[in-house]
């Protein structure tokens, strides 16, 4: 699977999971590696599935607990989410707790609820993100946002604050794809950004024909394919497939 993933096989990498855990389908790294592959490839339920059964053969490991978190939270069950990141700090993991730093935000509809809700940890960063999430008048000041999201990440990694912004603001739609570029010279962090495209609320970046190029150059359609079943960004069509809203 390592090998597949590094080498952008990763259409591949699911299907070597999977014969893993038929293999030793009590080998918990083959449970949380498969959950984060399936939340990855857009199947959230799935990714759950597989950390609560890695969880059930290894419940004293830290990075189990992170595994379902992450699993929660992509399912939005931020509460359990928030209790297993509290969970994997006590058994030895080191971080912060993203949803509860940001639980505040999911009651937020607008622009001015969001900044009411800043987190203390960020605000010093609370008017550069006001250059970045006030609605601008043109292309002009939407390409400046965009520039200036891209100069903070330089400076510190926020990529979790940045997550779905692309998604969430139409008109930060390119900061998807600078993010993506950006992270190609971290494997780690772009495994991470990655994800946020099979959120329900990306259909501006699924129409963005780079999106496609994406799908393609990792080949998640092959695994797709493999197994049947396609995330709601994409879908068959005839001997090919088309990414996007019908």
């Amino acid at each position: 699977a390592l090998v597949y993933r590094f080498d952008n096989e990763i259409g591949k990498v699911g299907q070597t999971l999977q014969r893993a855990i038929e293999l030793n389908p009590n080998l918990p790294d083959a449970r949380i590696a498969y959950s984060y592959w399936l939340f990855r490839s857009g199947d959230n339920d799935g990714a759950l599935e597989q950390a609560k059964i890695a969880a059930d053969l290894d419940p004293r490991n830290d990075r189990v607990m992170m595994a379902l978190a992450n699993a929660y939270w992509s399912v939005s069950r931020s509460e359990e989410a928030i209790a297993m990141f509290d969970l994997a700090n006590e058994l030895g993991r080191t971080g912060p707790n993203w949803p509860r730093l940001t639980v505040g935000w999911a009651k937020c509809a607008d622009i001015a609820c969001f900044f009411d809700n800043f987190p203390g940890e960020l605000m010093q960063f609370r008017d550069r993100f006001a250059d970045i999430y006030i609605e601008p008048n043109n292309e002009e000041e939407a390409q400046a946002a965009i520039d200036s999201a891209m100069a903070l990440m330089q400076e510190v990694d926020l990529l979790n604050w940045f997550n779905g912004s692309s998604c969430r603001f139409e008109y930060l739609t390119p900061l998807f794809f600078e993010l993506f570029d950006l992270f190609l010279e971290s494997e780690g962090s772009l495994y991470w950004h990655w994800p946020n495209a099979w959120n329900p609320e990306c259909t501006n970046v699924w129409a963005d024909p780079r999106f496609r190029d994406l799908v393609d150059e990792f080949r998640f359609a092959e695994y797709w394919q493999h197994v049947g079943e396609w995330p709601t960004a994409c879908r068959p069509e005839g001997d090919t497939y088309v990414c996007g809203q019908p």
